[in-house]
């Protein structure tokens, strides 16, 4: 499959979300292939597709083993070109024509002008930091974005202690 969409829910008040979310998906793109991740047995047909990825490879045990998780389920997308959708999208368009942007670029996100945080990086505030807000992202599995996932998930598992948000 090339285009597709991928949500990645652990819990039933998530699960439940991704499939209301889905539906809406599916309401304004009928054709949409929608894969969703999770750790546990779900049944909905909502997705093309569910698989299955254990939780158990992250040894995080508070509510910050999520972010993890969540790349984790973005790193295994089974279409070549994926919009990754957080569970609490409500689709009222079609998004279709995000795919296009990925004969042009790798990765797609929008800034996440929200968030105001000061990120510190040994002892020294980043200048002009914005962060991604990471509820959609639009990419081509390639190398490049493949390291970048690799990176990004290493990066969480490494620092997770310091983080409070997956943006």
């Amino acid at each position: 499959m090339v285009n597709g969409f991928v949500y990645v829910a652990t819990g039933e008040k998530y699960l439940k979300e991704a499939e209301l979310s889905a539906k809406s998906l599916r309401n304004c793109s009928p054709g949409a292939k929608i894969c969703l991740i999770t750790d546990e047995v779900y049944e909905s047909s909502a997705f093309d597709e569910i698989r299955l990825i254990p939780f158990d490879e992250i040894t995080e045990q508070s509510w910050k083993a999520n972010l993890v998780y969540k790349v984790l389920g973005i790193i295994n997308t089974p279409f070549e070109h994926t919009i990754f959708v957080d569970t609490d999208m409500y689709f009222v368009h079609p998004v279709d024509d995000l795919f296009k942007l990925l004969d042009h670029f790798d990765i797609l996100a929008c800034l996440d002008y929200y968030d105001q945080s000061k990120i510190n990086y040994n002892n020294s505030n980043m200048p002009h930091y914005t962060p991604y807000n990471t509820g959609m992202l639009v990419y081509r599995q390639n190398n490049e974005v493949s390291r970048f996932l690799k990176s990004w998930k290493e990066c969480y598992e490494k620092n997770l202690v310091i983080y409070w948000s997956d943006q």
